[in-house]
């Protein structure tokens, strides 16, 4: 987990520089620790510590959708990405959860879903880097026309698929 953390902070200091990078670094890592805070509690059946480790879970959210709201200007904003960090800490807790519990169908259901999830917020800020900076990330210039594909150009040879797939079935 912490050479991911180390991978994103490179990735935000690459494009937001260094004291974004540093605040970014602080407030990730320090969301890993909540939930380890919150695995170590349970262990120790001890409910209180659970709910201040979801406590500083709450703040981190807060905290690190107000950073990326900053930092792309608004392209992220942070009611949105709370929503979707809340939903996805959540993932994480009842996959834990059921885990505990035994219930591992819903422990691996929730896992998957919460991996498949973070893809919303990849994409939404990698988006939004794309349109604040797009004189560095912005797209290539797209062709004029479309390639002729397969065969010298299916597009020009009307029935020629239709002919393979016949003899195909003849062959059959």
């Amino acid at each position: 987990l912490l050479a991911n953390a180390d991978d994103l902070t490179a990735a935000v200091t690459s494009v937001y520089g260094e004291e974004a990078g540093a605040q970014f670094d602080e407030t990730w890592k320090s969301h890993i620790g909540y939930f380890v805070d919150y695995v170590v509690a349970t262990g120790e059946e001890n409910t209180e510590g659970q709910e201040q480790a979801r406590a500083e879970l709450d703040e981190y959210i807060v905290e690190q959708a107000a950073l990326l709201d900053s930092a792309t200007e608004g392209r992220v904003p942070a009611d949105a990405l709370e929503e979707g960090l809340t939903a996805h800490v959540d993932q994480l807790l009842v996959a834990f959860d059921s885990y505990v519990a035994g219930d591992y169908e819903t422990a691996y259901s929730s896992i998957r879903e919460a991996y498949a999830h973070m893809t919303m917020p990849a994409a939404g800020l990698s988006a939004a880097i794309v349109d604040q900076f797009p004189e560095e990330f912005g797209a290539a210039e797209m062709p004029s026309e479309m390639p002729a594909t397969g065969m010298g150009g299916t597009a020009d040879t009307g029935s020629f698929p239709f002919l393979w797939v016949l003899a195909g079935l003849m062959l059959a």
